[in-house]
């Protein structure tokens, strides 16, 4: 693994990804698309498919750790578009969907758009935090509050410091791995899976080194 300062880290907040996102599901329409009608404009993508594509790291998941969604409660952090919550939901006895800049509208779960700490406050952790492409769009401090939240299993997905370029229309805080394990390991968790690698979000010409990442809290 590659070690590093983490690139741009001193400019992330959460506040400033989720401007970004609001403003980046109006311009996924003409540009006469009204604020009130971005919700429903995402709901229209939805019911045409989109729930059906979800990412890579979800059907992994599936697939090969069906244990941390089948019949559990699951909490979809950063959950975006929620092109993996509408997968999840199938699987979960209890679902809920998390995001500031986006609205979704889940046919079995809740969603939620709530910062991350009022969220997390004012509800119980569950079994399963799964939170893809989450911890990079976020600050440090939303950080901190996930993992003192999060009481049993963590599923991670995140974006590397390294091989990864800098988007000047996207704040990143690209993930040192050494670094987050640290935090990992000083909360109680056990690292069940861990893996740093390309190919594992390739979009387009992009191809980040991600890290993905199974973690259980066994210390609380």
């Amino acid at each position: 693994m590659e070690t590093g300062k983490p690139l741009r880290r001193e400019k992330i907040s959460t506040q400033m990804n989720k401007q970004y996102w609001e403003q980046y599901w109006l311009n996924l329409k003409h540009d006469q698309l009204e604020s009130n009608e971005a919700s429903v404009f995402i709901d229209d993508l939805l019911e045409r498919g989109m729930e059906m594509k979800c990412s890579q790291f979800c059907k992994w998941i599936v697939e090969n750790h069906s244990y941390l969604m089948d019949g559990v409660s699951v909490v979809d952090m950063c959950c975006g578009r929620g092109i993996d919550s509408f997968v999840i939901e199938q699987l979960s006895s209890n679902f809920k969907a998390v995001d500031i800049a986006c609205e979704l509208n889940l046919k079995i779960g809740t969603f939620h758009k709530q910062e991350i700490k009022s969220f997390c406050s004012n509800n119980q952790s569950p079994n399963t935090l799964y939170c893809r492409f989450g911890f990079h769009a976020i600050d440090e401090s939303d950080e901190d509050v996930l993992l003192d939240w999060c009481s049993n299993y963590l599923v991670a997905e995140i974006r590397s410091i390294g091989g990864c370029r800098p988007d000047h229309t996207h704040e990143r805080r690209l993930i040192d791995p050494f670094m987050f394990l640290e935090k990992l390991c000083v909360r109680g968790f056990d690292i069940r899976y861990f893996s740093e690698n390309y190919g594992y979000a390739v979009n387009r010409h992009e191809d980040p080194k991600i890290i993905r990442l199974i973690a259980q809290k066994v210390i609380r």
